[in-house]
């Protein structure tokens, strides 16, 4: 349960800081697209190591 709420956590990240790099001034556009790389990669490693037994 827990390793679910922080797949759930990092997603929800990823997908925020993508938003904001939407509509974020281009100076800042690459921080947030590296941060939610970063939060999507953090996610995934989440769900994998759930999926173990």
């Amino acid at each position: 349960m827990g390793r679910m709420l922080g797949f759930a956590v990092c997603l929800a990240g990823a997908v925020v800081l993508a938003w904001l790099a939407a509509i974020a001034p281009p100076s800042y556009y690459s921080v947030f697209i590296v941060l939610a790389s970063l939060l999507g990669i953090v996610a995934s490693l989440v769900w994998h190591a759930a999926r173990r037994p």
